[in-house]
């Protein structure tokens, strides 16, 4: 099994992103591979904040440890992929989800 991880990079002040899939973090995320390669490429345009984020900050509660807006604002890039997955677990009904919630990207 494993985590599977999601390259994203966004600009806080714009609220702009770009989110493209990495698989497998160990496996799949290497100098020449076609994710690092975009971002790298974003990185060379402009100074985007980047985050490999995966699904596991979404349970056991990880999100009530995270306040800063920055990374808030960065799980809120790939919040919607997992939609399905999570609404199975009902954590949408959960307090700490509202503040991934009111950050997501319109």
């Amino acid at each position: 099994m494993g985590q599977i991880f999601h390259a994203c990079a966004y600009d806080v002040e714009r609220k702009i992103s770009c989110v493209l899939d990495a698989d497998k973090f160990h496996a799949n995320c290497f100098s020449y591979s076609c994710t690092v390669v975009c971002v790298h490429y974003l990185l060379r345009q402009e100074p985007y904040r980047i985050m490999w984020g995966g699904a596991y900050v979404l349970i056991d509660h990880n999100l009530e440890k995270i306040s800063k807006d920055e990374i808030l604002l960065g799980i809120s890039t790939f919040w919607d992929l997992y939609g399905i997955a999570i609404e199975e677990d009902d954590i949408t009904s959960k307090n700490y989800c509202q503040k991934i919630q009111s950050y997501c990207f319109s």
